[in-house]
């Protein structure tokens, strides 16, 4: 008899999830490496597309049909083949949903675990990590065991310099490993004894990617996740760390580390004038007791930052000028003539 037309197999697929199981088993079976089909893969890899473009909605339970179908293909027991077909699925259901936190996790893990060493094949997990940040607002960091395998690559910066030199969008992936390289430096020695990336690894790591001129996008959020961070986290060699890599940024992208500071410090700055307003409404013996203790948590967590920008940034442009939230570089040109002023006598001295 004739073959089925592809449109009437997608829409069964979309309709019965069992004929969408058989096509997925198909490829398990016919994607590992000692006995692959190119052409069912093919195949599979268009058809399996064109499902998840053609559902009305990508729910939590289609997603969690497909995860291990999704897994074994970018597992390094897979035929490449099955692997790039898994890949671009991948990529169409991040365009297609909000994927879950799990899902994301075991997806991202498995892809980075499964990398073949060939440029071309980094350079493909490279894209569809950076496609992943950009369409997955609950992305926030990068899976420890993906960080860790990424950062075994020893090409890795090589690569990402080569595809930003070639004008591919890597901004939401360079932003996402920076995110995540800050939050194990913030974790400290607590981060390599758990089988995460120590924190000076991440340290060298955010140096030469900076000095490599690959975070030009994510200097000013880098620069404000590392002074918001909590005063704990700011301790010890940890506290160095995180200085080495503001002075970095400092140096490389001087106006992006300008408006982070000044993000960090302005509202601090302004809610210290509006406690200096007399006026104000009464409240009760108890929330005005509650009112005290957070106002002086406030008040003390906002000195340690004020404390730590003074400390990293002396003797820089970007020192703070005067008791002002504002570094001297910006200061200069300050519409007050007095912060102007000040600036100047600041740099003179």
């Amino acid at each position: 008899g004739a073959a089925l037309p592809r449109e009437v197999l997608v829409q069964r697929c979309v309709n019965d999830k069992a004929v969408l199981t058989f096509l997925c088993e198909g490829a398990r079976r016919l994607g590992r490496r000692k006995l692959s089909s190119q052409t069912y893969l093919s195949f599979y890899a268009v058809c399996l597309c064109e499902v998840v473009a053609s559902c009305p909605q990508v729910d939590e339970a289609r997603v969690a049909a497909l995860l291990p179908f999704l897994v074994e293909g970018l597992s390094s027991s897979s035929a490449t083949d099955y692997r790039a077909a898994t890949l671009m699925v991948v990529a169409e259901l991040a365009s297609r949903a909000q994927l879950g936190a799990d899902f994301l996790k075991s997806i991202i893990t498995s892809t980075v675990q499964g990398m073949e060493p060939s440029p071309e094949h980094i350079r493909t997990v490279l894209l569809i990590l950076s496609h992943l940040a950009a369409t997955q607002s609950g992305l926030k960091q990068l899976p420890g065991k993906a960080l860790k395998g990424l950062l075994a690559v020893a090409t890795l910066q090589r690569e990402l310099s080569k595809m930003s030199s070639s004008r591919v969008r890597l901004a939401p992936l360079l932003k996402l490993l920076a995110s995540s390289l800050v939050r194990c430096l913030a974790a400290g020695k607590d981060a390599g004894s758990s089988g995460g990336v120590s924190a000076a690894t991440a340290e060298s790591v955010l140096l030469d990617l900076c000095r490599g001129g690959l975070l030009e996008a994510a200097a000013q959020g880098v620069t404000e996740q590392l002074l918001q961070l909590p005063e704990q986290t700011r301790e010890g060699e940890a506290r160095g760390s995180m200085q080495r890599v503001l002075r970095a940024l400092e140096l490389r992208y001087p106006a992006a580390v300008d408006a982070a500071v000044d993000a960090v410090l302005r509202p601090l700055q302004s809610h210290k004038q509006q406690q200096s307003d007399p006026g104000g409404s009464s409240s009760e013996d108890g929330d005005e007791e509650r009112e005290d203790e957070d106002e002086a948590a406030r008040k003390q967590s906002g000195k340690a930052v004020y404390d730590f920008v003074r400390e990293t940034f002396a003797s820089t442009a970007h020192a703070l000028c005067g008791d002002t939230a504002q570094t001297v570089a910006t200061a200069v040109s300050a519409p007050q003539p007095s912060v102007r002023r000040m600036a100047l006598e600041q740099i003179d001295e």
